[in-house]
This record gives C-alpha cells, structure tokens and sequence, in this order.
C-alpha cells in the first residue's frame, strides 16, 4: 500500500490511498455505455499491490490518481476481470494527486470530456469505480459544496468538491459524474463512521495537465525494485 496521506478537511480527519476509501452503503451498476469507459488499475511494484480506478480520455490514455501509480511497477488496467491493457505513467501532479496513463494499445471504451465548469452546491453528480472485490458500481449523491485542505508536510493547500456519493475501497481515480461529464476525480473519504461527506478533485484543476500530457508526455521518476545486498 502506498503512504496514506492524512490532511484536516473542515474540521474532520480524511485519508487518501486507493484502499483507504471507506464504505457507507451500497451502489448501483452503471449504464453500460458508461462502464466502458471505467477501468481497475493495478500496480505491482516490489512485492506489493495498489488497487484503484481509473477513466478514459481516449482510446489510449486514461486518468486515475497519482496515488494509485506512486512508485509504478507494473500496471495493468482491467474491466471486470479481464486485461484491457498494461500501461505507463506519462504524467503525474502528486499536489493535485492526479497521473495520466498511456496503455499499451488502443481501447475501445467510452472516452469521458472533462468539465471546465466548477461544480455548484446541488448539482446531482455520480461515483463511479470499481470497490476490491466487486464490480463496476456507480452511487448518486450532490454536491455539498467545496472544502480546503490543511496543507500536510509536502503538500499544498487544496479546494476540493464534497460530495455524499457513497464510495468504497478501490474506487480511488474513479470519475465523479454530471450526466455524462467528469466533474472531478475520486480522492478523499472520512474516516469511517465519521459521517462526514468524500471528496473529489475538480476536472477544472487537472483537466489543463491532462490536456498537455496527451499531446507531450512526461518523463515519470520510476523507482525499480533494488536486489538486497549480499
């Protein structure tokens, strides 16, 4: 698992890691046109695994959060059960916690538009990813409004949507909907039982980086696995 991050969020304490999104209840399957667009990311890395989710831009590139890939090893991307793809990291932003995928090959799944349009108190918005050891879910909720993050050591103060869309585990990088339009990015959860609401990043906040690392890919540090020393 990779270094969780703990930040205050309007007064209650949130976590962020691909397994660390906690579980109020349960959700529906999304329509089909839909879930071809969403994908499960996974990356091996040094005897370890991270699990989160991931979306479509085009046939060839998908987000998810920079979380997810930190450290990339292998990653392959999967849609219920079955390898769409194996892919790189060609572009990360970890004080927004948002990465770029290029896969392997083309994939023919719906490719989502990023809202330039910040989300608004009201606006009805759906999750959608895929939890450890389920299918693709979806959960409807609005939004609440936004909140700032207590910048935590090496990280910057951010504003993010909340949102009372049920997430769970594994649903981190998944795509947070208006209608057919990402509005932001699966991120933040409370800590369970707080009650309190989750958390996206705002597509108007990364959709700027994703747009140049499609056309201009950048060179992600990897960091290999090293032989113990003898």
């Amino acid at each position: 698992m990779s270094r969780a991050r703990v930040v205050a969020v309007a007064g209650s304490l949130v976590v962020a890691g691909a397994l660390l999104l906690t579980t109020r209840g349960a959700a529906d399957r999304p329509a089909r046109a839909l879930q071809s667009g969403v994908l499960r990311v996974e990356n091996r890395s040094c005897g370890r695994a991270m699990l989160g989710s991931g979306f479509l831009v085009d046939r060839r590139h998908a987000v998810t959060a920079a979380h997810v890939v930190e450290d990339a090893g292998t990653i392959t991307l999967r849609q219920s059960g079955r390898l769409v793809a194996r892919g790189t990291v060609v572009g990360a932003d970890s004080a927004r916690d948002v990465a770029l995928i290029k896969l392997e090959r083309a994939f023919d799944g719906h490719a989502f538009a990023l809202s330039r349009r910040a989300a608004l108190r009201g606006d009805v918005v759906t999750a959608v990813g895929y939890p450890l050891g389920a299918p693709l879910v979806q959960a409807h909720g609005a939004v609440l409004g936004s909140a700032s993050t207590l910048p935590a050591p090496g990280f910057a103060r951010r504003t993010l949507i909340q949102t009372d869309a049920v997430v769970s585990p594994g649903q981190s990088g998944g795509p947070l909907l208006g209608g057919r339009t990402v509005v932001g990015m699966i991120d933040l959860s409370p800590v369970q039982g707080s009650g309190q609401p989750s958390f996206a990043v705002s597509a108007g906040d990364f959709a700027g980086a994703i747009s140049r690392w499609r056309a201009d890919p950048e060179a992600v540090a990897q960091h290999p696995c090293r032989a113990p020393s003898r």
